[in-house]
């Protein structure tokens, strides 16, 4: 009776990335990295509310017209910086990964995050 979606509706896409999901937050070996699979969502969610912030600091009075854009451009700045900073320091265990057989990641991690059509 359990009717299964067909392997590529987007139900099927759906269900198969949560059941990823909670694969890898429920890994208490650490074999697997969870944070270069969802940096780019934090990335994102942290732009969309520095926009909204800057929004609200502009509507607060005649000082936030000049501040807020201000502010708003050295945190995107500022948390490309952090984003890329911690994407480096999983490409270098990515590469050091292939040297020590007890490595936090045995698979190419952030090879992971292209799209399969690419």
């Amino acid at each position: 009776m359990s009717a299964d979606p067909a392997p590529n509706s987007p139900v099927s896409r759906l269900w198969s990335f949560i059941r990823a999901i909670l694969d890898l937050v429920l890994d208490l070996s650490f074999k697997r990295l969870v944070t270069p699979r969802l940096i780019r969502v934090v990335y994102a969610l942290s732009l969309v509310g520095a926009v909204i912030y800057a929004f609200e600091w502009m509507m607060s009075g005649w000082m936030g017209f000049l501040t807020a854009p201000l502010a708003l451009l050295a945190y995107a700045i500022a948390a490309r910086v952090m984003v890329e900073l911690i994407l480096v320091v999983f490409r270098i265990v990515e590469k050091i990964a292939p040297l020590d057989p007890n490595a936090a990641t045995p698979d190419d991690v952030l090879s992971k995050l292209k799209k399969p059509g690419a």
